[in-house]
């Protein structure tokens, strides 16, 4: 759990310096080894937190549910650009709410 932490807090810093290159690297270059200890803590423990939360949702809920569920982080991240950032949501994002709104509704239909 501790690696995969590492690795995708290497992913976020490499994909990072590959979109904005001088920004980025500017930051990075300039955090203290107590600012990388607090960051790398704070990702172990979130990826804790979070694994523990899902586990427990699966051991109690069907599975089905749970992914569906789970798998509709797409739509959260809509609706956050739209509030947060005002950003303008396009045809394809709406029908894709939609889908995803219907596809939670027919799972829970049962």
């Amino acid at each position: 759990m501790i690696l995969s932490g590492i690795l995708y807090g290497l992913a976020a810093i490499l994909f990072g310096a590959f979109f904005w290159k001088d920004s980025l690297i500017d930051d990075v270059a300039k955090m203290t080894p107590l600012l990388w200890f607090l960051v790398s803590v704070a990702a172990v423990l979130v990826l804790i937190v979070a694994n523990y939360i899902y586990l427990s949702v699966i051991r109690d809920h069907t599975t089905a549910i749970v992914t569906a569920i789970t798998a509709s982080y797409p739509l959260f991240t809509v609706v956050a650009g739209l509030l947060l950032f005002g950003e303008v949501i396009t045809w394809s994002q709406f029908a894709g709410v939609l889908l995803v709104i219907g596809g939670i509704f027919l799972l829970h239909r049962e």
